[in-house]
């Protein structure tokens, strides 16, 4: 299939996916309540509900770069899409909290091969020189989906009822395997290795009891479950680690790191996913709490946030195109910390439109960085490679969100009782912005797209 014919399927299954997966993970939230309700249960047990499809998303989302390279990025985003889809049709369907949470956890395990095989797939179909226009096209749905899933789910909850929340994926995953029937046998390469079991069950059971302690840590009431938690996950982590580097063919290609632009974009992405989701986490509290609006004008506010990255994301590929990847990735990363840190000297009591317009700006520098730090994190990536790449990026998003998440609920714990109102979320502010303040230094080290040694043969063990 020529090359243009593979970009166009590619570029409307993958956002496609995009949209569902990601709105996914922010539209249950809404949910929850109505399904207590329902259920008859308690707040800790309902939210399981959310809790089994992060620690899913986390078990699978290592073993994705092993199939990607076992069966190809096209049947690869196929079965993942596949597995979505039926998962969302069964949790809408659940009779049961039980079977909800099971149902949920399966959704997790396609969520988590979905993200980084999609993300592979579309950079596979583009040529090098162009992966900074897929960068764009990838930008839309991150950007959109945590603002519109509070929006939707408030508005299926309440006028549809809460199954349609996860039934209405169903038709739109069809509408995305329609769309990737053309892209079945894409592969950027052939791998036939052994699947690393011991591998598998190191990094996944890390990166669940990750998650788990981090989800945890405000609640943990002065027992050692979470500080044994994150104790293990070290180990197993580094376990993995180790394991990799000694293998001929290991489960994800980890020397990969070993190039400055890949640890470099890696470390910039869990710290910019720090940022981000601990905004998300933040701000919608800070709005409903001191600021005493409520749920629907609060998350009118918060969309500005989303309406910022998509002012800047054209910007952002015209200056990537002309001036490379650090210069626009910095002057991001500095908007970001301005508008953040801005949050934080106005308090409760500033003007409104102070705080909408600084909500804006954080937006605008979030979506000045989408561009150049997607494009760098596929950087001298050719081949099986992609796979590798897109996973471990993914992985750093999910533990710089889950970092951000826990490390904002940390500081609002400890401050909140202050007598100054609107303390605690000063300090989740400028905790916000000093990780995009700390994400410049990393971001310094990238290697112009070109510049870089181009390496497969480097990094590929034994190929």
């Amino acid at each position: 299939m020529p090359e243009s014919d593979i970009r166009r399927p590619a570029v409307v299954a993958v956002t496609l996916a995009l949209v569902m997966d990601l709105l996914d993970t922010t539209v249950v939230n809404v949910a929850v309540p109505t399904m207590q309700a329902e259920f008859g249960t308690g707040p800790g047990i309902t939210q399981w509900v959310v809790t089994a499809y992060l620690l899913a998303i986390a078990v699978a989302m290592p073993m994705s770069s092993w199939i990607s390279r076992r069966l190809g990025q096209g049947r690869a985003f196929y079965a993942a899409l596949g597995l979505f889809s039926a998962s969302s049709a069964l949790t809408g369907l659940a009779w049961s909290l039980p079977a909800l949470t099971v149902f949920r956890a399966m959704q997790g395990l396609g969520g988590g091969i979905l993200l980084p095989t999609g993300m592979a797939l579309l950079f596979a179909a583009f040529p090098a020189a162009e992966r900074t226009k897929a960068s764009a096209l990838m930008s839309v749905p991150a950007s959109l989906a945590p603002v519109l899933g509070p929006l939707i789910g408030g508005w299926f909850v309440q006028d549809i009822g809460w199954r349609w929340v996860f039934l209405l994926n169903v038709p739109v995953a069809v509408a995305a395997m329609l769309a990737a029937k053309p892209l079945l046998h894409l592969r950027t390469g052939d791998d036939k290795a052994a699947f690393d079991t011991v591998g598998f069950l190191a990094v996944s059971g890390g990166l669940v009891l990750l998650v788990f302690g981090l989800s945890r840590a405000e609640n943990s009431d002065g027992t050692l479950l979470v500080p044994a938690a994150m104790a293990a996950s070290l180990v197993l982590l580094a376990t993995f680690t180790v394991r990799q580097l000694r293998r001929h063919r290991p489960l994800i290609n980890v020397r990969l790191l070993g190039r400055r632009e890949l640890w470099s974009s890696n470390l910039v992405f869990m710290l910019t996913s720090l940022s981000y989701g601990g905004l998300l986490f933040v701000l919608p509290m800070y709005l409903q709490g001191p600021r005493g609006m409520s749920p629907f004008s609060s998350g009118l506010v918060t969309s500005l946030h989303a309406v910022g990255i998509l002012l800047a994301s054209p910007f952002s590929t015209r200056f990537t195109r002309r001036w490379g990847l650090t210069a626009p990735l910095v002057a991001g990363l500095g908007i970001i910390t301005a508008g953040d840190a801005g949050l934080a000297l106005t308090g409760p009591d500033g003007p409104l439109w102070v705080t909408a317009g600084l909500i804006l700006v954080a937006g605008v520098g979030f979506g000045a960085t989408i561009i150049p730090l997607q494009t760098a994190t596929v950087a001298g990536l050719d081949g099986l490679e992609l796979s590798d790449g897109s996973t471990m990026v993914n992985m750093a998003r999910l533990i710089g969100m889950a970092l951000g998440v826990a490390a904002g609920a940390a500081v609002l714990n400890a401050l909140t009782g202050n007598a100054t109102p609107g303390v605690g979320f000063a300090g989740g502010f400028i905790l916000i912005s000093a990780a995009a303040a700390l994400a410049v230094i990393p971001s310094l080290l990238f290697r112009e797209p070109g510049s870089a040694p181009q390496g497969a043969a480097r990094a590929r063990q034994g190929a």
